[in-house]
């Protein structure tokens, strides 16, 4: 388990890091933010709900007995090749792994948020990592905790529209040059205050004939939001995400209500 505000992405989840050096993403910032995913839940008014101590998004993540039979806590995420991408932590966000940041705003904000609160606001976060034997596939459980409940909930606009932002977009891998990418949005159920998905697929040039396939589910209950990636060269089964996310849901719950999972 990796925590703290400043961690480093790393293994499949680094991919998303990836998503700073969109070139050329079709339509205005206005455009994505007026058009959200009318399959996703809309949020709730922003209130209520404090911030995460570090102890507690600890306890939010999702655990092995949670994942199931055939899956192992990645001690050491950084062996997967998507580590080339990573963006660092939210300090430097493409200033490693890619060329500069070409994106529209919808974009560079999304990145922002999946690295948590920026420098200087006082906030925990936790991952943890899991992954198949075959090391094919890979799941990140995130919890992090914003500063407030308004900030949470415009860091999960901000995911909402990525997927008008940046549909079609040329994702650098870094080890295997821009390839366009596919970006939608994922339907999935109402959880919490509210909840978001999306989806990405691109070609793997380093590895001829294949694709990424990464899910990335989160939902918000109060200031914090507690999110699900998956990334593996085949689509996930379509009942471990949605299971994963309702899972998600009642521990930040049971959480934010003081209790232990």
């Amino acid at each position: 388990m990796r925590t703290g505000r400043r961690e480093k992405l790393t293994g499949y989840a680094a991919v998303l890091a990836a998503l700073v050096t969109v070139a050329g993403c079709g339509g205005s910032d206005d455009a994505a933010s007026d058009k959200p995913a009318a399959a996703q839940s809309a949020a709730k008014p922003a209130v209520g709900g404090k911030p995460f101590t570090q102890a507690q998004t600890d306890a939010a993540l999702l655990t092995a007995q949670d994942v199931g039979a055939g899956w192992a806590e990645d001690a050491e995420p950084a062996d997967s090749p998507s580590e080339d991408v990573s963006g660092g932590d939210n300090s430097d966000v493409g200033a490693e792994g890619g060329t500069a940041s070409t994106n529209n705003a919808q974009c560079d904000t999304y990145m922002e948020t999946w690295n948590g609160p920026k420098e200087g606001q006082d906030a925990a976060s936790s991952t943890r990592d899991y992954a198949k034997a075959s090391g094919t596939e890979h799941l990140t459980f995130r919890v992090v905790a914003y500063p407030s409940a308004e900030e949470a909930a415009k860091a999960v606009a901000a995911a909402r529209a990525l997927p008008a932002a940046c549909d079609g977009g040329s994702l650098d891998f870094n080890w295997g040059g821009p390839e366009k990418s596919e970006v939608k949005p994922e339907s999935v159920a109402k959880l919490g205050d509210e909840s978001v998905g999306m989806r990405v697929t691109a070609p793997l040039a380093s590895v001829p004939g294949t694709e990424l396939h990464m899910q990335v589910l989160s939902v918000r209950e109060g200031a914090n939001v507690s999110t699900v990636t998956f990334a593996a060269q085949n689509p996930a089964d379509p009942a471990l995400l949605p299971a994963l996310l309702t899972k998600a849901a009642a521990r930040l719950h049971t959480v934010t209500q003081g209790a232990t999972p």
